[in-house]
């Protein structure tokens, strides 16, 4: 039997790869919604692995009409909102797999208002020091 205080109407398509830690998931997500100042309680996002199986699509001929990127499309159209987990801010998985790609081009043109960046917290924090380290040097050209 399911907890209702765990399942509700989805606001968010989570787009992310199955190489990633469930910690990582689980940090990435709980640090957009502090960013955001969602309650974590009540923000729900569909996870395409309990629905869309991508190995169907790619090997079968005729795949299930729930493995089909139409089907994505849908999915994403009806959610109306849109989550890129990465796992750091360089070099991140998730621009490795051409079916993320895809699905966050498709985000882009269905709801390009409503499409977040997820990171966990240590790759967030090293994003910042990052940028921070970039403009101190930008800061110091001389342009005259």
């Amino acid at each position: 039997q399911r907890d209702a205080r765990f399942v509700g109407p989805a606001a968010y398509f989570l787009s992310w790869t199955w190489l990633y830690r469930v910690s990582d998931v689980v940090d990435g997500l709980r640090e957009l919604c502090r960013q955001q100042d969602w309650d974590p309680s009540t923000t729900y996002v569909w996870m395409c692995f309990f629905v869309n199986n991508q190995r169907v699509w790619l090997l079968e001929a005729e795949p299930e009409p729930m493995s089909r990127p139409e089907r994505i499309q849908e999915c994403i159209d009806n959610v109306g909102g849109f989550i890129v987990l990465l796992d750091r801010h360089e070099g991140s998985t998730y621009f490795s797999r051409i079916w993320l790609i895809f699905e966050l081009f498709v985000a882009l043109q269905l709801c390009p208002r409503r499409v977040h960046l997820a990171l966990p917290k240590q790759a967030h924090l090293a994003l910042q020091d990052a940028l921070r380290t970039k403009s101190r040097r930008l800061a110091a050209i001389d342009a005259d």
